[in-house]
């Protein structure tokens, strides 16, 4: 799949490591879902950014603003 801007929508893994998750329990990442829709691995992807975020790492440490929407784009607001 794509999103509007013609970007590929993927669960990426290498070996048995789901790099998608990493990124979000790493806060490199934030978790969207394309249409609305979730996808097979949505509660573990949620759950991983809950945490993340709880936990300050990555863009939830560096921008305090950010906000948690997996139905929105995520907005970082300025870093701090």
């Amino acid at each position: 799949q794509v999103d509007r801007y013609d970007r590929k929508l993927a669960y990426v893994w290498k070996d048995d490591e789901d790099i998608n998750l990493t990124l979000v329990q790493e806060g490199a990442a934030g978790v969207w879902f394309f249409d609305g829709s979730r996808g097979r691995y949505a509660r573990e992807l949620l759950r991983a950014a809950e945490q993340a975020r709880i936990d300050h790492k990555g863009l939830w440490g560096a921008c305090p603003l950010a906000r948690f929407d997996p139905t929105d784009s995520l907005v970082t607001g300025p870093a701090q």
